[in-house]
């Protein structure tokens, strides 16, 4: 049985995740709805197409913009960006 007190006493927890239909500019939308449900974490995708090198330009505005944490997946057929 793994020791709990190694987890800080965090309870395990779900990940709630859902679909939000926005007609206006992604970045803003993203980050309004990430305030308006107080999300830990906001995960995006990234097409490399923005100002940072590899990084998409929604994302690339995230990383700037966001202020909670912000994870950016490399589609699976990304090489690795020297």
């Amino acid at each position: 049985m793994p020791d709990e007190s190694l987890a800080g006493g965090m309870a395990p927890r779900c990940v709630e995740c859902g679909v939000v239909v926005a007609h206006c500019d992604p970045r803003v939308a993203l980050l309004e709805t990430a305030a308006s449900n107080e999300a830990d974490l906001t995960v995006v995708g990234r097409r490399g197409e923005g100002q940072f090198r590899g990084l998409g330009g929604t994302a690339s505005y995230l990383v700037r913009h966001s202020p909670m944490p912000l994870a950016v997946t490399p589609d699976s057929s990304d090489k690795a960006v020297p």
